[in-house]
């Protein structure tokens, strides 16, 4: 039988529990946001991602901003971004024709740069 100490009892009701916010992470560094899917907020920098999976695996990025409606804003653009499809790989000859027929073709050049 354990006999109870009537201080500790004192001493654990007296201290209260917090609470913690339902939308922060278990270790409460990241803060999600129910009514915008895909946004995280890292609490201890203030510093809103971007979150969604690619292949498979989850992929944060950062949306540079601590500003809430301005994440809201980046939030597509970057979730575009991320989902996008890589460039294929291929050999130097091949990338070297690509970039020839795009400068040949790009009217913001002047004609000497494109030579």
């Amino acid at each position: 039988m354990k006999a109870t100490n009537e201080a500790t009892t004192a001493e654990a009701k007296s201290v209260p529990k917090t609470k913690r916010d339902p939308h922060l992470s278990k270790d409460g560094k990241w803060r999600s946001f129910p009514k915008v899917p895909n946004l995280l907020q890292y609490v201890i920098a203030a510093i809103y991602y971007a979150r969604c999976k690619v292949s498979g695996k989850p992929v944060r990025a950062s949306l540079e901003t601590d500003v809430f409606s301005v994440a809201k804003l980046r939030l597509p653009d970057k979730l575009k971004e991320l989902r996008k499809p890589k460039a294929e790989v291929g050999t130097f000859a091949d990338g070297r024709l690509q970039f020839e027929r795009q400068t040949k073709c790009d009217h913001t050049l002047a004609e000497l740069s494109k030579a």
